[in-house]
């Protein structure tokens, strides 16, 4: 995961601008954006979705490693 740092520093650039655009007071007016402060209540699912997306691609992993001529080797593997 930290072997490429371009990937890194553009997905903490991706979260950096949607916490500017989320939080900051200046863009919650902005005609193009019209937002508001998220609860951190409503961030739950999101992080839930993120360890399941995950954990899916930890277990195609080692599903791959263990049986490398199985289905999913063929199907799943990228």
């Amino acid at each position: 995961m930290f072997s490429n740092p371009t990937t890194l520093y553009g997905c903490v650039a991706a979260v950096a601008i949607a916490c500017f655009v989320i939080y900051l007071p200046a863009f919650h007016n902005a005609q193009a954006f019209q937002t508001s402060a998220l609860k951190p209540l409503l961030w739950a699912p999101h992080f839930a979705f993120a360890v399941f997306i995950l954990a899916y691609n930890e277990l195609v992993k080692l599903a791959v490693r263990r049986w490398p001529d199985s289905w999913v080797a063929r199907y799943l593997q990228w």
